[in-house]
């Protein structure tokens, strides 16, 4: 009798403690389906959220895109360098992770464009575009290849130029 006892609380404490990887689950899908992404505050609530979960549940299949949105998040939160330690995370333990190409692109448009980190991003660009050559970012890494020491103010006038030039021959067609 004394052991029936024991089961029967050691059942109750189990059933009304729940399940505090459920529980984690739910909260961030309720974070991701409201407008409290839109706020800085919110993205944080949402990020403090997601490394929870990867830092209780390494090993579960929903880490590999909460690792990934964690990064998203960190860089819409200004936290480039953070955003970049999550991806590199990201690409190590997911080696073969549906994301590998955006995690990769992403990696090396923040080495470009918010570290000012030119040479790790053409080195990551360049090992994309061996990976993926038919990737439909493949273009734009091109793109930024070819124009990541080309100063802002000569992008801009090229790209007038290039507009007027269009227009010109459009006039002229007409």
């Amino acid at each position: 009798m004394r052991y029936i006892s024991q089961i029967f609380c050691l059942a109750f404490i189990i059933v009304s403690c729940g399940n505090p990887k459920k529980e984690l689950e739910k909260r961030i899908i309720a974070m991701n389906n409201q407008d409290s992404l839109a706020n800085t505050a919110g993205l944080f609530r949402y990020a403090d959220l997601l490394n929870q979960y990867i830092s209780n549940y390494p090993k579960d299949k929903k880490s590999e895109n909460y690792i990934f949105q964690l990064a998203q998040s960190c860089n819409g939160l200004n936290k480039h360098t953070e955003a970049i330690d999550y991806l590199s995370l990201y690409l190590k333990q997911y080696p073969e992770g549906e994301k590998k190409a955006d995690a990769l692109f992403i990696k090396a448009f923040i080495y470009e464009n918010n570290l000012n980190q030119k040479d790790s991003a053409i080195k990551l660009y360049e090992i994309f575009l061996k990976q993926y050559p038919q990737h439909a970012l493949a273009e734009s890494v091109k793109l930024s290849l070819e124009n990541i020491n080309t100063p802002l103010e000569e992008l801009v006038k090229g790209f007038m130029e290039k507009l007027d030039a269009d227009s010109s021959a459009q006039n002229q067609a007409d």
